[in-house]
């Protein structure tokens, strides 16, 4: 009777060969999962520059930008991307636009009717529909100084609120002329905020608008608005 000789050379190589694929596998999905990680653009957003690390830092512009729109001007930080629609942080391309600005900062401006009477929150409110796009109990207000004609202030996104928005924070200011809220939004990083907070503060107070969109010519102010701040002032 023949008989065949066995080895456990073969089973061996098999196993190790199974091994060495699984291995690769393993791997292989890793490196699958980091690359994907490192495309996506929330990954990026919230990573910034690494020459940005431990803070980032802005100059302010000597030459104003025009506000086309609304027919204003402003001085903005150098080079950071200048928006009329609110920014959606649900699309990659948007999102995209954004890591390509300086220290992950926007600048977005706008309008909006006032309907009297003023109550106290409406120009918060407002700046949250029309600049951010959400419901004005998705962000929370700090440093606000306000008027009937005038609003400026800082706010931050919720901790509940959901991704895609990253923890980020802005500054905003806004003036009403002739039944018209006129307003200017600087928005970063959250853990930018220590180094880029005052020269938002200071590209606000350089914003001029006019009363494009309202009654009458255009004008830099108008009496109605004055008599309101100074009787708000008075009282």
């Amino acid at each position: 009777m023949l008989t065949t000789p066995t080895s456990d050379a073969p089973r061996s190589a098999i196993a190790a060969g199974t091994a060495l694929v699984l291995l690769a596998l393993v791997i292989g999905l890793d490196v699958a999962c980091a690359g994907v990680a490192a495309r996506d653009p929330y990954t990026a957003l919230m990573r910034g520059h690494p020459e940005e690390a431990g803070g980032c830092t802005l100059a302010l512009s000597d030459v104003q930008s025009p506000l086309l729109e609304i027919q204003g001007r402003v001085n903005l930080p150098r080079g950071v991307l200048l928006i009329d629609e609110t920014l959606d942080f649900y699309k990659d391309s948007e999102v995209a636009r954004l890591v390509g600005s300086p220290c992950r900062t926007y600048a977005i401006y706008g309008w909006f009717n006032v309907i009297d009477p003023v109550g106290p929150d409406d120009h918060r409110d407002g700046i949250v529909y029309s600049a951010l796009g959400l419901p004005p109990d998705h962000v929370r207000w700090s440093e606000v100084t306000m008027t009937p004609t005038r609003f400026s202030g800082a706010y931050e996104y919720r901790d509940w609120y959901p991704r895609p928005v990253p923890p980020r924070k802005g500054w905003a200011t806004l003036r009403v002329l002739r039944g018209v809220a006129y307003y200017f939004v600087l928005e970063t990083n959250q853990d930018y905020w220590d180094s880029l907070g005052e020269i938002f503060k200071r590209s606000a107070e350089t914003a001029v608008f006019t009363a494009a969109r309202g009654q009458g010519p255009s004008a830099l102010d108008d009496e109605a608005a004055l008599a309101a701040d100074a009787a708000e002032s008075a009282g």
